[in-house]
């Protein structure tokens, strides 16, 4: 054997050259930091999320009571007071209360309702970010492209894994 085809071979490990191998692991490293970085981000978002969706839950359960407690003892009123003061019959005086009392419930519930799309709009950070990652991770294993994006792309892992340690406070590597 000569000295050119033994350092060829010293170069490669079972058939593979050292800087596939190289390149390969920190691609399969910046995957799982992304991915690390991920579960932690849904971590805080599903944090954040359920201390919105408390808050809705308690408004929503709140307005329901009133309106179950209260319901037939003010609407009977309402009906009494609208057959005295505008002379109706009693049929529509109690009807008309029930439209005054249906209003009300439409109100309390649509608050509620929007207080709840407002929680789940806390998952569209995850989610876009999830994107931008799935993405970086596509173009980079996508045969011919360059073995590593540059650094100064947003969705770089070092760029990624930046933001997200100081929006996530993770120790520094």
């Amino acid at each position: 054997m000569n000295t050119n085809q033994n350092t060829q071979r010293a170069s490669t490990s079972n058939g593979k050259p050292s800087h596939v191998r190289q390149s390969f692991a920190s691609l399969a490293h910046d995957a799982l930091e992304l991915g690390e970085l991920q579960l932690r981000l849904a971590k805080l978002d599903a944090k954040e999320n359920a201390q919105k969706l408390r808050s809705t839950a308690i408004l929503a359960g709140i307005g329901t009571l009133v309106l179950l407690s209260c319901l037939p003892v003010g609407l009977l009123s309402l009906g009494e007071w609208f057959s005295l003061e505008f002379s109706w019959t009693k049929a529509s005086s109690l009807a008309a209360a029930a439209g005054c009392g249906l209003v009300a419930a439409a109100l309390l519930l649509g608050m509620a309702y929007l207080k709840l799309r407002q929680g789940f709009a806390t998952w569209e950070r995850s989610s876009e970010e999830l994107q931008r990652n799935v993405t970086w991770l596509k173009q980079t294993l996508k045969p011919g492209s360059a073995t590593k994006p540059a650094t100064s792309h947003p969705t770089a892992p070092e760029s990624a894994a930046t933001a997200a340690r100081s929006e996530i406070k993770l120790p520094p590597r």
